[in-house]
């Protein structure tokens, strides 16, 4: 009988390698926790007296990681900073996204290259699994208390949600830049020097290809003339027009 004991300790000790790593074993005492309620379920409830707890959906963590020991090895996650990551530690945390930056920038180098379907083939980090890794990591600072967002982190999410180049992000810096290079031309024609694309252009560091682009067929003078007109009605302000692109209401003079 002692022996069939010794057998069953033994095999589970083989499966759970991963707890003889150096961690406190009351990362491991999370409660296990019902499933999410769903977006429909959740907007159902919203504002009323029994409202759905929103609810950390990781469960317990000795299963994310064991089902996770795969992965991890792949594409060279910390399963250690990982663990420490998910007790709150901002410095794993750190360590953690950073990896998985790395990872995520290797399957970009890939299919870049022309390798197709490396997710599906396992050849390089998913988004299912990416987002699975920032959801758990995000959810266990929350409910550690950690005290700030580290940039790694902020980082990655940006990245899953669009990273730098989020057309709407992209439409908004344009916009401005239009609004700067009107400005400038403004100020050029106030001065009494010829305006040119190319002046423009080089004030603002860009190419003269570029400004016209903005402002094709000579609607950088209409607008600069325009501009003109209406700050000679207004009384004198220290800071630029409040300038109104893509279908907004042009100005009228006062």
């Amino acid at each position: 009988m002692s022996e069939e004991k010794n057998t069953l300790s033994d095999s589970i000790d083989d499966q759970r390698t991963v707890t003889r790593l150096p961690i406190d074993r009351d990362l491991f005492d999370f409660p296990t926790i019902r499933v999410e309620p769903t977006l429909d379920e959740y907007l159902a409830s919203y504002g009323k007296e029994e409202t759905l707890e929103r609810q950390s959906f990781y469960g317990e963590l000795f299963e994310v990681v064991l089902q996770l020991k795969p992965q991890f090895k792949n594409f060279d996650i910390s399963m250690y900073e990982f663990m420490g990551a998910l007790d709150g530690d901002t410095e794993c945390v750190e360590v953690v996204c950073h990896q998985l930056l790395s990872a995520l920038k290797m399957r970009r180098d890939m299919e870049a290259a022309g390798n197709a379907h490396v997710q599906s083939n396992n050849l390089a980090i998913s988004d299912s699994l990416l987002n699975y890794l920032i959801l758990i990591i995000f959810e266990a600072m929350i409910g550690r208390g950690a005290p700030c967002l580290p940039a790694s982190l902020f980082v990655l999410i940006r990245e899953q949600l669009g990273g730098v180049n989020n057309k709407h992000q992209k439409s908004f810096i344009t916009n401005n830049r239009k609004k700067q290079a009107l400005w400038i031309g403004l100020s050029l024609f106030r001065e009494g020097e010829i305006l040119s694309l190319h002046k423009v252009a080089k004030t603002m560091g860009v190419e003269a290809s570029t400004v016209q682009r903005w402002y094709p067929g000579g609607k950088l003078m209409d607008e600069v003339k325009k501009w003109d007109k209406l700050l000679r009605t207004q009384p004198r302000k220290s800071s630029p027009p409040s300038l109104k692109f893509n279908g907004e209401s042009d100005p009228k003079p006062g």
